[in-house]
Formats: C-alpha cells, sequence, structure tokens
C-alpha cells in the first residue's frame, strides 16, 4: 500500500493525497506495530533455538527499524520535491499563456499599422496619380481649344492652365511629393486679391500671421540663439533687380534711389495682409516705422525719402552699418511675410568708395543668411547663374539649396527659350526651384496715379498702387510665350512667388516650432527662477514708479518747506546782518585812529555848550554820534529787502539741488534740472512783490530806531559773542602765520616793516608840514627778505593790531558803562548795530513768510504734479522709469517674463493646431495616446 503510494507517477499527479495520508498516519502506532511482531517473532526463537536465535532476532529487528526510518526520510524528500515541481509547473504554464498572448497583440499590431500605411500610401499616390491625369487631360484641352480658335485669341493667364481646386487630401499629398521630388507650380488662380490663397489656405495664413508675431515679438526680447524664428533673406547684386522685386511683392514704390550706393542698412520688412471688412471694406495701403513713431504713413514718396535719410545717416567712412531699419506695411495685397532686404554685393569698389566696401557687404549678407533664415537670391536673367553673387554666397552655407529660393529678374531681355531653360532648374538646381518675374514697371506706365480707381473690395487697386500694372505686363509677356514657361515644373509670375514665399516661410518656421517652443520653455524657467528669487514675483509698472519718485519727491519739498520755518528764515536774516555790522564796524570804527576814545579807560573829552548856554555834547561823542547814524543809515538804506529776499531764494535753491543729488532724483538728471526750472518760475514771479513789501516795511528804521533796555541788553550779548568770534578768527590766522614762518623770524621781519613804515609816515608828515621837497636820506639796510615773507609780516601786523582792537571792544562791551543801557550807544555802537540788524531781520520774515514762502511751497508741488506726472507720454514714462538702473533691470526681466509668456502660449496655440491640421491630413494615423504605451505597452 505505501509503496503504490510513493510510486513516482502517483506523487506527480496526487501529491496532496499523499501528504494527506502521510499527516492521518500516526508515526507512534506504525512503531508499537513494528515492536510487537518482531517480539513475537523473537520468543518464538527463543523458544525453539535457544539464546543464539534471540540474538539474531535482533539484529534482524535493528534492521527493520533502521530501514523503516530511511524510507520515512525518503518520503519526505520526495514530497517536498513534488511540491517544487508542481509549483513550477504551474508558474511555466501562467508564462507561456501571458507570452502567448503578448506575441499575438503584437502581431496583431503591426498588421493594422501596416495595413493603415499601406492604404494611406496608396490612397496618396492613387489621389496625386488622378490630379495628374487631370492635369494632363485639361492642358491637353487647351491646347486644342487654342490651336481651333481662328481669331488666334489666346487666354488668360500665365503658364499652364490651371487645375481644379484640390482637396485639402489632395495639397497634403501634393506637399509631399513637392518636398520629396522636385518644386511643383504654383497656380496664381487660387489666390484672391493680394495674393492670399482662397479659402482652402485660411489656415496657412493664420498660422503664417501668428508666426510673424511670435517673431516680432522674440525679436524685442533680444538676438539670443534659439530664441529666432525665420525670416526671408532678399540678396542679390546692384544690378540683379532685387529693388524691383521687392516692389513688385509689395506693390509700391518704396525703396530708396540713387546713382550711388543708398541701402547701407539692413532693412527688416514686415508685410501684414489686412483682408476687406464689412466696417472697413478698402482699407488702405500704410506704412509705419515703429522705432520712429511717426504713426501710419499713406504717403510712400515719405517712406522712401525716410529710407534713404536714414540709410544715408551711417558715414561713407564706415560703408555699412548692421543696424537695421524697421518698417511694417499694411495692405490687403501683400501676404504675410517678413522679408530683410541687404545691401547688394559688389564686384569692385569705385574710386569715391572704400576699398573694404566689398568685404563688409559679404560679411553683413554672411551674417543674416546662416540658418535658419530662408535666402531669396535675386539673379538677373541677361547674367549667367554661375557668376550671381548671391548663389555662389547661398551655396557656402546651404549647399543642398534646401532653404534657397532663385528669384530670375528681367525675364524679358534674354530670349524666352533661354529662360525657360533657366528656370528649368536643371543647370544650378535647387531644392526649392526658381521663379521667373519681370518687376520692372514698363515706360509710360501709371506710376504715382493721383486717382483711386476702386477699392479692395472690388478687386481694384488703390492710387499709386504697381500691382495691376506689374500683372498685366507679366501676363502679356508669359502668355505670348507659352510654347516655354509652360512646362512642367517652371514657375513664373510676381503672384506665385508670393504664394511660394509664404509656403516656404510657413513651412521653415512650422519646423522650427518644435525647437523655438522649446527653447522659449527653458528661457521662460529661467526668467520666472530669476525673477522669484531677485523680486520675489513682485510685479512693478513704470507709471507705478513716477507716482512713487512723486510721492517722495512732494514728500521732501514737505520737509523742505518746514526747515524755512520763520525762526529759521530770521536766523538766516539776523546771520547775513550780523556779517554786514562786523564789516561795517571795521570800516568806520576798528580802523579808526580815535577808537582808543571809546575804551573804557580813556578819560572823558571836554564838554561843549550851546547857543543857548546848555552844555552840549562833547567834542569826541558828537564825533562817535554822527558816525553811529551814518553806519546806521547804510545799514537800513543797503537795499534790505532786496537781499534778505534774494538770500532766501538762493537758499531755496541750494535745497533743492541738494534733492537733485538725493533719491529718488538722483538717477533722473533731466528731471532734477526740469524741479529747479520749476523752482525759478515760480520764485522769480514772487521775488519783486516780496522785495517791494520787505522795503516797504523797514522804512522806518532808516529814520529813527527805539530800543528798549531789554533789547539793549541781548543786542549787547550778542555783540560780544560775535567780537570774541571775530577775535578768535584773528588769533587762528595769526597762528597760522606764525607756525608758517616761524615766531623768531617773523618777529624779525615785522620789525622791519615797521621801522620801514615809520619812515614813510614821518616823510609824508615833514612834507605836509614844510610843503617843500627834501633830500632822501640814506636806505637802510635791508635784510634779504623776499616779498612773499614781506606780506605775510604785513599781514600779521594788521591782524595782531586787530586783535589788540577787538580786546579792547570787548572790554568795553563788558563794562559798566555799556550795561547802563541804550544811552551809552555811541560808545557801544557794536550793541546798537546788533539790535537794529535784529529788528530788521524780525520785520523782514514777516513778508518774506507771507509773500514768498507760504506761495512758493503751495504752488510748487502742484507744478510738479503737472509737468512731471501728468504732461508725460507713455514713451516718456518708461524712459523716466528706465533712467534708474535698479529699476530698468526690474523691469527689463519682468517685461521678458511676460513676453516669454505670451509667445509660449501663443506656441502651444499652433503645436495644437499643427496637430491638427496633421490629423486631418493623416486620418487614419492613429493619436499619440494610442502610442504613448510604446510596442511592448500592452504586456508590460
Amino acid at each position: 500500500m505505501l509503496r503504490q503510494l510513493t510510486s513516482p507517477r502517483v506523487r506527480l499527479r496526487h501529491s496532496n493525497l499523499l501528504l494527506q495520508q502521510r499527516a492521518t498516519l500516526p508515526r507512534q502506532h506504525l512503531h508499537v506495530r513494528s515492536v510487537s511482531v518482531l517480539s513475537g517473532i523473537s520468543k518464538l526463537a527463543g523458544r525453539t533455538a535457544g539464546r543464539g536465535a534471540l540474538g539474531l532476532g535482533l539484529g534482524a529487528g535493528a534492521l527493520t527499524w533502521a530501514d523503516q526510518k530511511v524510507d520515512g526520510f525518503k518520503t519526505n524528500v520526495v514530497g517536498t520535491l513534488n511540491s517544487i515541481s508542481t509549483s513550477l509547473g504551474e508558474s511555466y504554464v501562467n508564462l507561456s499563456d501571458k507570452a502567448a498572448e503578448n506575441i499575438s497583440t503584437i502581431a496583431n499590431t503591426l498588421s493594422s499599422t501596416a495595413g493603415t500605411i499601406s492604404e494611406g500610401a496608396a490612397e496618396t499616390w492613387a489621389d496625386a496619380a488622378a490630379g495628374l491625369d487631370r492635369m494632363r487631360e485639361r492642358l491637353k484641352e487647351r491646347f486644342n481649344a487654342r490651336d481651333g480658335d481662328e481669331d488666334g485669341s489666346e487666354q488668360s493667364g500665365r503658364g499652364a492652365p490651371p487645375p481644379p481646386p484640390p482637396s485639402a487630401s489632395h495639397l497634403a499629398g501634393a506637399a509631399a511629393l513637392s518636398a520629396a521630388a522636385a518644386p511643383f507650380q504654383l497656380s496664381t488662380d487660387d489666390t484672391v486679391p493680394g495674393g492670399q490663397p482662397a479659402a482652402g489656405g485660411d489656415d496657412l495664413l493664420m498660422l503664417t500671421k501668428k508666426l510673424i508675431e511670435i517673431r516680432t515679438i522674440l525679436l524685442s526680447i533680444g538676438e539670443e540663439s534659439g530664441l529666432t524664428l525665420p525670416s526671408i533673406v532678399v540678396v542679390g547684386s546692384q544690378s540683379s533687380g532685387k529693388s524691383s522685386v521687392l516692389e513688385a511683392i509689395v506693390g509700391r514704390e518704396f525703396l530708396p534711389k540713387g546713382d550711388n550706393m543708398v541701402t547701407r542698412r539692413p532693412i527688416e520688412l514686415t508685410l501684414i495682409h489686412t483682408p476687406p471688412t464689412s466696417s472697413n471694406p478698402a482699407p488702405l495701403t500704410t506704412a509705419e516705422f515703429p522705432g520712429l513713431g511717426m504713426g501710419q504713413l499713406t504717403d510712400f514718396e515719405k517712406v522712401q525719402q525716410t529710407l534713404l535719410d536714414m540709410n544715408l545717416s551711417v558715414p561713407a567712412s564706415e560703408c555699412v552699418s548692421s543696424d537695421p531699419i524697421h518698417l511694417r506695411i499694411y495692405s490687403p495685397s501683400v501676404p504675410d511675410l517678413s522679408l530683410v532686404d541687404l545691401p547688394g554685393y559688389v564686384q569692385i569698389s569705385s574710386m569715391d568708395q572704400p576699398a573694404e566696401l566689398k568685404d563688409k557687404i559679404a560679411g553683413l549678407c554672411e551674417k543674416y543668411i546662416k540658418s535658419p533664415n530662408i535666402i531669396l537670391a535675386v539673379c538677373a536673367a541677361d547674367v549667367d547663374l554661375a557668376n550671381s553673387p548671391a548663389l555662389r554666397a547661398a551655396k557656402k552655407v546651404d549647399p543642398l539649396g534646401l532653404r534657397t529660393v532663385g528669384v530670375v529678374s528681367k525675364m524679358d531681355l534674354v530670349d524666352p527659350a533661354i529662360g525657360g531653360e533657366v528656370l528649368s532648374n536643371k543647370r544650378y538646381p535647387l531644392a526649392l526651384g526658381y521663379v521667373g518675374v519681370v518687376a520692372k514697371v514698363p515706360k509710360g506706365g501709371p506710376r504715382r496715379g493721383l486717382r483711386r480707381i476702386g477699392g479692395a473690395g472690388t478687386g481694384e487697386e488703390e492710387a499709386g498702387s504697381l500691382v495691376r500694372t506689374l500683372r498685366d505686363n507679366e501676363d502679356a509677356f508669359f502668355n505670348g510665350n507659352q510654347e516655354f514657361f509652360s512646362r512642367e515644373g517652371i514657375n513664373v509670375g510676381t503672384e506665385t512667388l508670393k504664394k511660394r514665399l509664404m509656403e516656404v516661410l510657413e513651412s521653415s518656421m512650422s519646423s522650427s516650432l518644435h525647437s523655438i517652443s522649446n527653447a522659449v520653455g527653458i528661457e521662460l524657467e529661467e526668467a520666472r527662477y530669476r525673477f522669484k528669487v531677485l523680486y520675489n514675483d513682485r510685479a512693478i509698472s513704470a507709471e507705478g514708479y513716477v507716482a512713487e519718485t512723486m510721492d517722495s519727491l512732494k514728500g521732501r519739498i514737505g520737509e523742505l518747506g518746514r526747515e524755512f520755518s520763520k525762526k529759521d528764515v530770521r536766523a538766516l536774516l539776523k546771520g547775513a546782518l550780523d556779517e554786514q555790522v562786523l564789516d561795517l564796524l571795521a570800516g568806520f570804527y576798528w580802523n579808526d585812529e580815535r577808537v582808543a576814545e571809546l575804551s573804557s579807560n580813556s578819560p572823558p573829552p571836554a564838554p561843549t555848550t550851546t547857543k543857548g548856554g546848555r552844555p552840549g555834547p562833547s567834542e569826541g561823542e558828537g564825533y562817535w554820534e554822527r558816525k553811529l547814524e551814518a553806519i546806521s543809515g547804510a545799514l537800513t538804506k543797503s537795499g534790505v529787502g532786496r537781499s534778505s529776499t534774494q538770500l532766501v531764494v538762493d537758499a531755496i535753491r541750494g535745497k533743492l539741488a541738494g534733492i537733485g543729488q538725493e533719491e529718488p532724483l538722483v538717477h533722473h538728471p533731466n528731471a532734477g534740472e526740469r524741479v529747479i526750472d520749476t523752482a525759478d518760475g515760480i520764485l522769480r514771479e514772487r521775488f519783486a512783490l516780496t522785495s517791494d513789501q520787505v522795503e516797504n516795511s523797514v522804512k522806518p528804521f532808516k529814520y529813527e530806531v527805539e530800543v528798549e533796555g531789554q533789547e539793549w541788553e541781548v543786542g549787547r550779548a550778542r555783540a560780544v559773542e560775535l567780537v570774541q568770534r571775530e577775535l578768535g578768527m584773528c588769533e587762528a590766522a595769526l597762528g597760522k602765520i606764525r607756525d608758517a614762518v616761524g615766531g623768531r623770524k617773523l618777529r624779525g621781519v615785522m620789525e622791519f616793516v615797521g621801522e620801514l613804515e615809520e619812515k614813510e609816515r614821518r616823510k609824508r608828515e615833514r612834507r605836509v608840514l614844510r610843503g617843500e621837497d627834501e633830500e632822501e636820506e640814506e636806505e637802510v639796510h635791508r635784510p634779504s627778505f623776499n616779498p612773499i615773507l614781506l606780506e605775510k609780516a604785513r599781514e600779521a601786523m594788521f591782524l595782531s593790531s586787530r586783535a589788540g582792537v577787538l580786546r579792547m571792544r570787548l572790554l568795553a562791551l563788558k563794562s559798566k558803562k555799556c550795561k547802563a543801557g541804550p544811552d551809552q550807544k555811541s560808545y557801544c555802537p557794536e550793541a546798537f548795530l546788533n539790535v537794529v540788524a535784529d529788528k530788521l531781520s524780525h520785520t523782514a520774515v514777516q513778508f518774506i513768510n507771507i509773500e514768498l514762502l507760504v506761495e512758493f511751497f503751495y504752488q510748487f508741488p502742484r507744478e510738479i504734479d503737472s509737468r512731471l506726472g501728468y504732461d508725460l507720454d507713455r514713451a516718456e514714462v518708461l524712459k523716466f522709469a528706465r533712467e534708474n538702473p535698479l529699476v530698468e533691470k526690474h523691469l527689463t526681466l519682468q517685461e521678458r517674463k511676460e513676453k516669454l509668456e505670451l509667445v509660449a502660449e501663443k506656441l502651444d496655440t499652433l503645436v495644437k493646431l499643427q496637430r491638427e491640421r496633421a490629423a486631418q491630413q493623416n486620418p487614419g494615423r492613429r493619436p499619440d495616446s494610442a502610442r504613448k504605451g510604446g510596442l511592448f505597452g500592452s504586456m508590460f
């Protein structure tokens, strides 16, 4: 029973059953059963064989027990191995089933994808073949109809007759074929007036217009690599007809003309299509120079003259400049294009041109024709293409011609057979092919007519437009030579060129869409990070900065007004009058030889008697009274009103000049000058009235000044302070001279100078007494003193004498005689004049405050608001704000971030539009979400 259960086959299929049976079988029961059997045998053997048989039985029993243990161990090992084998088998079966399902899914996916691709390719090739067949049939019908026409009249249109408008799927297939093979011929019948595609090309128009808008924004941000969308760069020699081709595209004569080289700067031309609307059924053609602020211009003669002036602003010594001229043209007859007109190549510089002109033009053109820009190489038909400098330059940067469009101008100057051969794109092939044009207006054609025939909505052109004239001229030439220009692959006509440029520009911009989107995303993240770190996402505006500056300035003016209080103005006037009093005292008193009579130690002079016998003032007292009246009159009659008013005005102007050197006006010198001019205007207006009022108010002091005892004491104390200050200044100046010359040497020189002056004084006295000339005495021996040292000695003697006088006057002011009161004014003129100066300052400050200060600080802030706040336009506000370096840095980063956000939003819209167009053109293609998991997405 046990051997059957442990057979390999049974264990493999019923391993769980074996384990259950082994688990339910008691191991102790089996052991007891084995011992009982052996015991019976041993007893039987013992009975029969004796002790020898008993030993043999015990040995056999031991062997049996050992065999049983070994058998149990084997059974356990086999059960464990069976469990492991069963688990591996189940895992293998599950893995095999999963792999089979995945392989089946992959096979189905590949089969479905291959079928879709095959169906799409088959449909595309079938549509393309059907379109080519219909084109051939239509051509045959047209040629047969033309041959059968009796009067020999020609059908209108140029090149091959147009096929019926293809559907969206046909356009997609044709575009794919054109990209893979040769350039296809474009029909002009598929456009509406203005060179724009018909309704089927609305997406193309919108995409190109938005891409040009994005390019304009990116150019305003900067010229960083990776942040530029392609433009069409027009290059050619000076005689290749480059200007005529551009004017034919625009339909206006606007480029400068001249005998010498007049195109010296790149002209970045942006053409913007303005279709008729219900509100404006006939839009005008206008031009705009964004950097000049001239507004919309309708006179293209003025546009031409402006371009000429801006080009001739480059001196002839510099040849050319890389600073571009930005021009925008809005018209219903232009497509949405972004063009760059460059100076024409020259082969040899003329005598009046610099020798490096050729190299500079080549370097400027090479800068612009680099990738990703599209090259519009203009070549004249009467010049071999092998000699074209434009094609030669294009080959250097675009060897395969993948972004070069050839334009062959002046087709009417060569034999049509030769012209057709040139346009066949065989000799010098370009991936985008050639377009032949006759862009020159014929002689006698309308140039700048004065009438307006119709409007854009009626298909008629406005005055000055060249569109109809050029179209008729090209139709006459190309339709008259259809046998040469109607072959497949030959493109002719300005309208064909417009459409070709639109599609090439749109294709190039679309191919750059993802790369520019990624670059803009990186730049935007960096700008946001910097804006967060530097400014904590705090946005500012130029208007806000101007308002804050005005508030700060008005606050500073308010502080200035508080600095010119009555007390401060009175102190200012009193200080000026004190200086004037000291000058009068020095001139009338301190230089007087009789000044010692005013000393308190000098004996009183003898009194005098009047005619009535009454005692009068002494001779000395009368002398000093008359001198005091003269000094007082000089003080009050010296134009106090004008001088005091001028003093306050100068103080205000000085304070305002200091404000101009502080924040926030330190960064705005023009604003500081405007503040000073505004203040000068108000002060000039109030000056005459204020000074007259002050003069009238101080007139009473010219005749009599009443001084009270308290005023006298205050004046005397103030006079003591002034004399002490003057004495300190004299002693300081004398000490400087003594230190510079030396004390001993200075005394020697001073003694010598004193002897000379004493000798001269005696000579003068003798001449006066005798009235006759005397023989000159022998000169005193003069030591070798230089003139500068003698001058220093005289200055030291003057300062020493003045210091002595001041010490004497200081003692007099402190004496009891001066303290007695105003009656001693003739002996204490310093105290009296100080009282007069104080009265003058108190009186003048009242009228200065009312007539000048109050009116000034009322009008000045309002005038500042008007001239600096309200009268500034947007450009002046921006200029004012950017004069501050910190604000300019903040605004630049903020503007960059905002523009990058706008560009990123527009690019996201265009990417979605491009995906929708791709989905419409390839309806069988699975969306990206279906392929998100990859090839093995369903497995893992």
